[in-house]
């Protein structure tokens, strides 16, 4: 009974430990702040892959380093409406993403992302399904404390945007190639009030290596505050 409550307690000391961890993820990988893990002293290996010091007293610039897999298993059935090929095997998608955040100094970070998106065994892929791989976020961002309780972050170049309940500005998280934005935008950001001002257009979507070329889509930008958008 003993040997019972320990290995409980193991279990659930371990699952507490796992939550701190990950709780430092966010939907939008460039939110992150790994900076904590320097004040950390039981950091292990995984540790020291989120957190990379670039000078010898640990402090800025640092880099951090992630990614993420996902597999989907999907089998359909009288695929529109009867009209597709049919496929009894199904087929499996798997989506890569691998990121670097380079954090400069106090006021200056860059950020890459790439993203592999594939439909193995797919007999007719989408464009949303399949990119072998793309140059998925780039951007450089410049941020200043304007006083002691207000900053002025700019950020420029294809990043991710995600705003409200996701129906007009979104990182199309369900299918299998995740989107983002050619993007400038500004975010002041205080106390009680946190607006941002952008225009972007929207990155392409082709099944092409390392896309660089935009798509002619409407360019529209807006201003936030809080949960209320207007869109020009």
């Amino acid at each position: 009974m003993k040997t019972a409550i320990l290995a409980l307690g193991i279990f659930l000391g371990s699952i507490g430990a796992f939550a701190q961890k990950t709780s430092l993820f966010k939907p939008l990988r460039y939110d992150e702040d790994w900076s904590k893990i320097k004040r950390d002293s039981s950091a292990g290996s995984y540790d020291k892959i989120k957190f990379i010091p670039l000078t010898k007293h640990q402090k800025l610039p640092y880099l951090s380093l992630g990614g993420e897999v996902r597999y989907q298993y999907f089998y359909l059935k009288n695929e529109d409406w009867g009209d597709a090929t049919p496929d009894k095997d199904g087929f499996l998608l798997t989506r890569f993403l691998g990121h670097a955040d380079w954090h400069i100094n106090k006021h200056l970070r860059a950020f890459v992302q790439l993203q592999s998106s594939m439909a193995n065994s797919r007999l007719a892929p989408s464009v949303v399904e399949e990119n072998p791989l793309d140059l998925h976020q780039a951007f450089v961002e410049a941020k200043w404390n304007t006083s002691s309780q207000t900053t002025l972050t700019t950020r420029i170049g294809r990043q991710e945007l995600s705003y409200g309940s996701q129906r007009l500005v979104a990182v199309r998280e369900a299918p299998n190639n995740r989107m983002a934005f050619d993007a400038l935008k500004f975010i002041y950001q205080q106390k009680t009030l946190n607006p941002m001002l952008f225009t972007r257009i929207p990155s392409p979507t082709k099944q092409e290596f390392l896309t660089t070329i935009l798509m002619k889509m409407l360019n529209f930008g807006g201003f936030i505050r809080s949960l209320i958008m207007l869109l020009y």
